[in-house]
Order: C-alpha cells, then sequence, then structure tokens
C-alpha cells in the first residue's frame, strides 16, 4: 500500500476505535444480566480455572439459566486480569474484536476487488454502521464472530488464487473458532461452506487432494471439542429450547383453529368431525413454515434495517435501524451492480462468482434466527447480516461515483453525500449518549452496581441481607460487584430455599428472593417482644411490600439510601429493621 493509502486506514481505524471506545463504561448505561453473569464466569475461569458450576475449562460455561459460548469469555477472563471485575474488563473484548473486525474486512475487500480505495470505503461503512458500533461496545460475543468470519473468509478467498496450505489452515482455523463464539454461528457456517462448495467446488477440489484431507482432518481436529460437548455435553442447550419446531403450545393453537373451522356457521356438538380441509390448513410444518418465512422477510424489512431496528432496546437504540438510512439508495444500487454482474459473468470489483457468494451469505444469514422465536427482528442473531451489507452499500456509492464521474455537479454531490451522512451518523450518536441511556436504563438493569455497593458498605452490622428479585434476580449482580471469592462459591450447593417469608436462594447471611407478604405481618412482628431484635439490611425493589416505597416505608423498616436511574426515578431502596429502642420511641410518642 501507498503511504496515503496507509495513512487512510490509519484514519478509519481511529474512527473506529473512538466509535467503541469512547465512554465505554458508561454507554450503555449499566452492565446487564447477561454481561455481569459473562463477567463472573470470566473471573471465576482466571481465579479457579473453571466456571462458578465447578467445571474444569469448559467447552460451554454454564451459567444459572444457560451455557455460554466460551471464546469472549476466555477473553474478558484476559481483560479482567488487567483492568479489575468492572465495565471495562467485561466490554473491551467487545470493543477490540470491533476494531480488529474493521480492520480484516479491510483485508477481505481487498483479497476480493484488489482496490485499495474501495477497501478503505468498505471499511469506513463498518466503521460508522450503528449496527456494528452497538454490538462492539457491551459484553456481547458477535464481535469476536465477525472479526473471525472476516479472517477466515479472507484466508479462503487467498487460499483460492495462491493455493497455498497454509491460507486454507488458517481459514479453517478462523471459522473453527466461530463456534466457539456465539449459537447460531453454528448453524450458519455449516449452510455458508455448503454455498461455497457449490459455487467454489471445482477451485477446492483441484488442490493437492492429499493436503486437502489433512486440511479437513486438522479441521475436524479443531472442532472436535465443540462436537463432543454438543452431542455428549451442553453446545446445544440454548437452541433446544428457542427454536420454534419445540413450541409446546402450537399443538394446542392447531387444534383450536381446527375447532373454529368445525364450528363454523355450525352449533358444535359433541363428537362433531373435524372438517377435512382444517387439516390442510392447519398443521405443524405450515405453522413453521410461515413463521420461517415471516421472520426471513422481517429481517429485509425496512423497519428492521433502517427505521427501528430491533424492539429490544439493548439491541439498538429504538430510534433507528442498524443500517444509517442514507445508504438505502446505495443499498439497492450495490444489490443491482451484484445482479448485474452475475448476468454480464464479470464485475469490476466482484467477479460473478464472488457476487454470486456474497448475495448467497446474504440470504443465509437470516435462516438460522428465522428457526427461532422473534428472530426475525433479533439484531443478535442476525448479526451475520452486516458483512454483505456493509460490502453491497460500499459497492453502490462506488457505482454511483463511477457512474457520474465526468459529470459536473460530481464534487457537489459528493460534498451532499457526505453532509447527509455526517447529519445521519451525528444523529444516530446524539441519540446513542443522550436519548438511549434514559430510554433504555430498566432494560440495562441500572441500579445495582450502586445499590450493592452501597449494600456492601453497611453488610458487616447486619444479622440478615435480603436482595429482593422484584426488579431482576439479584444473586449475579452480587457475586460480580461484590467480588465475592469463586473458590468460595459453588453454584450446584446452593439449593431452592422457600419457608413462612421468603422464597429464593441463601448464601450464610445473604438471601436473594422473593420477600413474602408474611415478612411484615408476621416474621418482623413477632420478635417486637425481644429485645434483642435481627438486625436486617434489605436491598428492595420500589414497589415491594405492595406499596411505592418513594412515598410510603412499611412501618418497621427504615430507608437507609436509594438508587435513582438516570432519569432521576428511583429504582432500589435500601432499608433497615428499626431498632427495638426506635419502636419503644414510637410506641411512647403514640401514646402521647
Amino acid at each position: 500500500m501507498k503511504k496515503k493509502q496507509v495513512f487512510l486506514l490509519l484514519i478509519i481505524i481511529i474512527i473506529a476505535s473512538v466509535l467503541r471506545f469512547y465512554k465505554l463504561n458508561q454507554y450503555p448505561p449499566a452492565l446487564f444480566s447477561d454481561e455481569v453473569d459473562l463477567g463472573y464466569q470470566a473471573y471465576s475461569f482466571l481465579k479457579t480455572g473453571a466456571d462458578y458450576f465447578g467445571n474444569k475449562w469448559p467447552v460451554s460455561f454454564r451459567s444459572f439459566a444457560d451455557f455460554r459460548a466460551p471464546l469472549y469469555l476466555y477473553s474478558a477472563a484476559g481483560t479482567i486480569s488487567i483492568f479489575g471485575l468492572n465495565e471495562w474488563g467485561v466490554r473491551l473484548p467487545a470493543a477490540i474484536y470491533g476494531v480488529l473486525g474493521v480492520i480484516a474486512f479491510f483485508f477481505l475487500v481487498l483479497q476480493i476487488s484488489k482496490n485499495y480505495s474501495f477497501s478503505l470505503l468498505a471499511s469506513f461503512i463498518l466503521a460508522i454502521l450503528p449496527w456494528h458500533i452497538h454490538y462492539s461496545r457491551a459484553g456481547f460475543e458477535v464481535s469476536a464472530l465477525f472479526f473471525l468470519l472476516s479472517l477466515g473468509l479472507f484466508s479462503f478467498f487467498r487460499f483460492l488464487e495462491k493455493k497455498k496450505l497454509l491460507f486454507l489452515l488458517f481459514s479453517l482455523f478462523a471459522l473453527s473458532l466461530c463456534f466457539y463464539t456465539y449459537a447460531t454461528s453454528r448453524l450458519f457456517l455449516p449452510l455458508l461452506c455448503f454455498a461455497a462448495l457449490l459455487i467454489y467446488g471445482k477451485e477446492i477440489f483441484s488442490f493437492n487432494l492429499k493436503k486437502l484431507s489433512v486440511s479437513f482432518f486438522v479441521c475436524f481436529i479443531f472442532l472436535s471439542p465443540f462436537i463432543k460437548d454438543a452431542f455428549w455435553g451442553e453446545g446445544l442447550h440454548r437452541f433446544s429450547y428457542l427454536n420454534i419446531f419445540s413450541d409446546s403450545n402450537l399443538k394446542f393453537e392447531i387444534d383450536r383453529q381446527r375447532l373454529v373451522d368445525a364450528v363454523h356457521n355450525r352449533e358444535q356438538v359433541v363428537g362433531m368431525a373435524t372438517p377435512k380441509f382444517a387439516y390442510v390448513f392447519h398443521n405443524k410444518p405450515l405453522s413453521w413454515a410461515t413463521t420461517i418465512v415471516r421472520s426471513f422477510i422481517s429481517s429485509f424489512s425496512f423497519d428492521f434495517l433502517f427505521l427501528k431496528g430491533d424492539p429490544n432496546l439493548r439491541h439498538g437504540i429504538g430510534k433507528m435501524g442498524g443500517v444509517l438510512i442514507v445508504f438505502l439508495p446505495f443499498l439497492l444500487l450495490g444489490l443491482f451492480k451484484v445482479f448485474e454482474t452475475l448476468k454480464a459473468g464479470k464485475g469490476s470489483l466482484l467477479s460473478a462468482k464472488e457476487s454470486l457468494f456474497f448475495l448467497s451469505f446474504l440470504f443465509l444469514a437470516p435462516l438460522p434466527s428465522s428457526i427461532t422465536y422473534d428472530g426475525g427482528t433479533h439484531a443478535t442473531r442476525l448479526f451475520f447480516m452486516v458483512l454483505p451489507l456493509s460490502l453491497l452499500v460500499a459497492l453502490g456509492i462506488w457505482e454511483f461515483f463511477t457512474w457520474i464521474k465526468k459529470a459536473k455537479i460530481r464534487n457537489a454531490l459528493i460534498v451532499f453525500t457526505g453532509f447527509l451522512l455526517s447529519i445521519n451518523l451525528v444523529n444516530y450518536l446524539h441519540f446513542y449518549y443522550y436519548h438511549y441511556p434514559l430510554e433504555s436504563e430498566r432494560l440495562w438493569h441500572y441500579g445495582f452496581k450502586e445499590g450493592i455497593t452501597k449494600l456492601n458498605k453497611l453488610s458487616e452490622s447486619y444479622d440478615k441481607v435480603i436482595l429482593s428479585s422484584s426488579y431482576e434476580p439479584p444473586m449475579i449482580f452480587f457475586l460480580f460487584w461484590s467480588k465475592h471469592e469463586p473458590s468460595l462459591f459453588k453454584a450446584k450447593d446452593y439449593q431452592y430455599f422457600s419457608n413462612d417469608w421468603f422464597e429464593g436462594k441463601q448464601i450464610g447471611k445473604y438471601y436473594f428472593g422473593k420477600l413474602k407478604s408474611s415478612f411484615l405481618d408476621q416474621y418482623l412482628t413477632s420478635q417486637l417482644k425481644e429485645e434483642n431484635l435481627e438486625k436486617i439490611l434489605i436491598l428492595a425493589g420500589r414497589n415491594d411490600f405492595g406499596s411505592d416505597l418513594n412515598h410510603k416505608i412499611p412501618s418497621l423498616l427504615s430507608a437507609v439510601d436509594k438508587v435513582n436511574l438516570p432519569s432521576k426515578e428511583p429504582i432500589l431502596f435500601l432499608l433497615r429493621t428499626k431498632t427495638y429502642e426506635e419502636l419503644e420511641k414510637e410506641r411512647v410518642e403514640l401514646v402521647k
């Protein structure tokens, strides 16, 4: 590369880094439960070499509610060892992988296009793409997946060009690591590899068969831990309950629809036969097919890509889609160029086979998500789409300015496009840093860090410490923000705990779960005659004890402190039981 091109690449890397590292510990506004769980798992591995259930060097980390892919966790163990158990330690791998993904994408596009300027344009598009920025700023595994996928594809196309074993091995190694990053890669990558075999089979099998066999054997070695975990472990646990085929309610819904057909315009009687056509229109295969098609189409909808994005505010800002709306005409133009290349059999930047491969990539990307619940707009599961979309947008921009190369208003159009792009990007950043923290504060489980920090400063003086689950299950937040020693915590030893006043789990004097109404009515009341009352500290949700704690604190409790959301609304309350002396004083004052 020339010095100017290197300089421009460095500028793009700096832009990508600023957009991903700037105030990473503050935006998004808090570590949500999955990030905290991920961080404590990494901390446990760092301290004990095992997850917090005691499994050594796991391929799937066992959490309270799920099993996690390992690669991001191993990465987080490294950053946590340097930066500590905090936002930087958990989120830094995502930001690093995000920047590395921009770099890897540059080299992938350069490999297939042989055009430095176009490759710089494509990497710049990715660097400022809201979808990629968002997932590079939180503890999401897909930023690592994107980097490894781009790296693997770069090496694959390099192998096709150079026919060297080293590139094939590196490609298979990088793609194999994708299986250890995020669940949907385990469905998508076999589809993509099958498409690659159909398109590039002749080039692949023209390679030395002995070396090819060695390569695939090495790939099998890379994947063997995953294969073992998938068939004899918990590698496919998450998919087992997220896929639409496991819906236990579907049979009842189909029976209900058939009943509607049976009684249509007739009086329902015992023994009424279901009409034959009802079995044609209401059955599992048709329901599954309808759901998959609906989800697939939703993945390409204007609302999802440009206007609103994922309805879950942890997966996007809600006011915009993952792709800047200014890119829409260029995306359409890029698609047009791909089809034109396929028709002509050749192209200036992408060959016909490369065009077919990335078009196949784009249309295969939503399939794994389409067979899961809410998959049609699930930005995490659909993250594969970022790669071909970025490439197509760049291709559209390149073709547009190539067409008007000799036009008198070319410079004016460049300035105008740059102006629209700047407005669109600045608008996104305004929403992200000013509006999004307030609108998504509860979904990011804001308040636990502040509440548990306050609680830890006082807890030694109390006989019992209770953390209510009315906001979100609190145990993992307590373990994380208390930096609880993993060697002293064995999750499998903590059983479900329930009595007259509490339901949840217990660690020593700490209780995590739901306070029952009898806690006030019976448990505390029964101790009023005792001078040596239990001292209890409670981290409660705002609506615990059947009332709004911001307006009324139960008579047997006293407010110690509270935690406000960024919007200034109270979310957590730190309460304590009143002392015998305080209660006696109140009785005396009441008598007076």
